[in-house]
């Protein structure tokens, strides 16, 4: 991978990873000396600012590096990679990671309901001991299908435009009338998701594809693809990444309070908070990545190849976790439990997929264990006793 990508393959990893807080958050943690209310108002305005961007990121580069694989192997090889990268792993994890998750879930679910403690359910499972089989935390597995197919028709159709005088008069080719388009195309498609926020399914819901959440996140992934067909200069992000992330994230409480009212007028400015604050994240976030780790590293690198795997598998761990310290809401328990959770995860990517036919299907190829990650005491605890 070039030097220029190793920032948004980084960027990619760490929108993986952020799942994992947020679903360790299924029974709300107790943060210490704060009452529930308030317990409740800073947890949730936390998931809010992850939820804000972390979706449409990770669409973003997941579009801009489908559309550099497409122009590196040409269409057919790039077809083969989508469906070994992306079909053949989520019909596997789901028929063994996802049905393990549903089932997990239950139990903690029935015990909830035996108990008289109040917890807070997670939303991604709300009422999944009375539904059938869903997509679950897998779901963006399942619109990448879709994304892929739809994708290519538009670079095609792409090819023949950028060939057009139209082209090169609407100016589309620059970076800033490009972004004015993608916001336009994004509030629109918001329109669709707020709108369906409470009448429609969400993706991990159901595997019947919400309209207004499949385009919205397609403007992501589309925006994404575009970035590299016209060789967006990320590196520009740098400069104000600081005062953007800071922006958005004023602007995060005040998109809730508006949403609180129900006029058309709220409604109409919390989208457009929404999207402005949105694409402040996104290019604050690039920025960040650009300042700090578009550079070689293996330890990043490590990261990044273990994060899909890491990913699949980590919903049954955390509520396996949840089960045996079921009725603790202690701040600390939580990071303790993600803690645990993810050092379980990576452990099994070290030994059971990294060199093995699992770590080929999902990274392209095998790799070596032999990577003294933080010294290799953690990951191998054996060393600790051969020194």
């Amino acid at each position: 991978m070039k030097e220029r990508f190793y920032a948004l393959d980084c960027l990619r990893a760490f929108m993986m990873f952020l799942g994992i807080v947020l679903h360790g958050m299924i029974l709300e943690p107790s943060i210490p000396f704060l009452t529930e209310n308030w317990n409740r108002k800073i947890l949730g305005l936390i998931s809010e600012v992850i939820h804000t961007f972390r979706m449409p990121l990770f669409f973003l580069l997941s579009g801009f590096f489908s559309a550099m694989l497409l122009r590196k192997y040409g269409f057919k090889k790039f077809l083969v990679n989508r469906l070994n990268r992306i079909l053949i792993p989520l019909v596997i994890s789901f028929l063994s990671v996802g049905i393990l998750t549903i089932l997990l879930y239950r139990v903690v679910n029935t015990m909830i309901k035996s108990t008289t403690a109040e917890f807070s359910l997670g939303v991604i499972f709300n009422d999944v001991s009375t539904a059938d089989l869903r997509p679950i935390h897998l779901w963006f597995l399942y619109y990448l299908i879709f994304f892929i197919p739809l994708a290519v028709t538009c670079y095609f159709i792409g090819i023949y435009i950028k060939s057009t005088r139209l082209f090169k008069i609407s100016g589309l080719s620059t970076g800033q009338n490009l972004l004015i388009w993608t916001l336009i195309a994004s509030v629109s498609s918001s329109i669709l998701v707020f709108s369906d926020k409470y009448i429609g399914e969400q993706p991990h819901i159901s595997f019947s594809v919400n309209p207004g959440y499949f385009l919205h996140y397609f403007v992501f992934f589309g925006f994404g693809w575009l970035t590299y067909i016209l060789k967006w200069d990320f590196e520009k992000s740098r400069t104000h990444a600081v005062k953007l992330l800071l922006f958005a994230l004023i602007l995060t409480p005040i998109r809730l309070f508006t949403f609180s009212f129900s006029s058309m007028p709220c409604y109409a400015l919390t989208i457009l908070i929404y999207n402005v604050s949105l694409w402040c994240y996104i290019f604050g976030l690039i920025g960040i990545s650009q300042l700090y780790f578009n550079k070689p590293s293996s330890s990043l690198q490590y990261i990044s190849e273990s994060s899909y795997w890491i990913y699949l598998i980590h919903m049954p761990v955390l509520l396996a976790l949840k089960i045996v310290f079921f009725g603790n809401k202690s701040f600390f328990l939580f990071f303790l439990i993600f803690i645990t959770a993810s050092y379980l995860c990576i452990v099994s990517y070290h030994y059971l997929v990294r060199s093995t036919f699992i770590g080929q299907l999902l990274n392209g190829k095998k790799f070596s264990r032999d990577f003294p990650l933080l010294g290799g005491v953690w990951i191998s605890p054996k060393r600790i006793f051969n020194k």
